[in-house]
């Protein structure tokens, strides 16, 4: 069980420091002209949050991490 609070605090930390990194200026500049799907920004949020190995997978390779 502690496994799984574990795998989520890690998809969070990886979340909130992808998006800040890679995500957040073209957020604020769609943000601007009014152009922001609020909801669609929260579902890739939880999803990079579930799906966060993939992520870490294609920037091991890509070396973006």
């Amino acid at each position: 069980m502690w496994y799984i609070v574990v795998y989520f605090i890690i998809g969070i930390i990886l979340c909130i420091y992808w998006w800040n990194k890679e995500y957040e200026e073209d957020y604020e500049k769609l943000k601007k002209m009014n152009e922001v799907d609020e909801s669609g920004t929260m579902i890739f949020l939880m999803f990079l949050t579930i799906f966060w190995p993939i992520k870490f997978i294609k920037n091991l390779i890509n070396k973006k991490l």
